[in-house]
């Protein structure tokens, strides 16, 4: 390798060349700023096989101009990071749905504002997620997140038990971790489960009204019914118990005449 001592006669081309490599810009050629009697000076470094002599002022003008060039595409690059970075950040703050970030060893690193609203107590930043309440669950949650994250798995828990509450839990790996998703699906359960209630008692109905639509064997003489095993029933008591129907007896007109004929002919 030949150095090169660049002198304070370069001075103006000198400061660009700093300001590039306090860009952080690693230049294959130059080396940081030292200390040399009572100025500073650089040292740029060129391969014996590549340039023997001393560079002149245009190879010097073109390095200087492709240091420009990578500083102004890192400045690009860095902008459109923070730009993701923002981007991502109103995403995870703004969405709706509870979710928690763990590292690969399951501790929190950060959740967002759905999940510190949500009426159950947050996790802490480090705390180990599901490890304290994993027995709570209907299964081993720690385990099945530690799981998720060694094997880059994502699975899916759309009912999770936890005291009064149903939740519906997603787990997704990422090289760093995993995030958690968690809706509260309790109104829904509930709903769900009224609505089962309701179709079984409309079932149930529709049952009892079924077993009377049917062709009724009944005796010609006595009025009794057949039932299903054969035996034979009084009306009422059939219709009792194939039904929500309930009796209240009294007597015709026509009956009455002929069961208390001296009533009816002495008014």
């Amino acid at each position: 390798m030949v150095k090169i001592e660049i002198g304070m006669q370069f001075k103006g081309h000198i400061e660009r060349l700093r300001s590039n490599l306090y860009c952080g810009i690693k230049c294959p050629y130059a080396k940081p700023p030292i200390m040399r009697g009572v100025y500073m000076g650089f040292f740029l470094d060129f391969a014996g096989d590549q340039m023997a002599e001393k560079p002149t002022y245009k190879q010097l003008e073109q390095k200087l101009r492709e240091l420009e060039k990578e500083a102004e595409l890192r400045r690009h690059a860095e902008a459109s990071l923070r730009k993701n970075e923002e981007r991502y950040r109103a995403l995870f703050e703004n969405n709706p749905v509870e979710t928690v970030t763990v590292d690969r060893g399951g501790r929190v690193t950060e959740y967002n504002q759905a999940r510190r609203t949500a009426g159950r107590r947050p996790p802490k930043i480090g705390d180990v997620m599901y490890k304290d309440y994993a027995s709570r669950h209907q299964i081993d949650m720690h385990n099945e997140l530690m799981e998720c994250i060694r094997l880059g798995q994502s699975r899916k828990y759309p009912e999770m038990r936890y005291k009064d509450e149903y939740l519906s839990i997603n787990i997704s790996s990422f090289h760093g971790g995993a995030i958690i998703t968690s809706s509260d699906i309790t109104h829904r359960k509930h709903a769900e489960e009224e609505r089962e209630r309701l179709i079984n008692e409309l079932q149930q109905a529709l049952a009892k009204v079924k077993r009377l639509s049917g062709l009724l064997p009944i005796c010609s003489s006595c009025k009794k019914i057949r039932d299903d095993s054969g035996y034979w029933k009084q009306i009422e008591a059939y219709i009792r118990d194939h039904s929500e129907a309930e009796f209240s007896h009294g007597v015709c007109p026509e009956c009455a005449r002929r069961l208390y004929p001296e009533i009816f002919e002495n008014p």
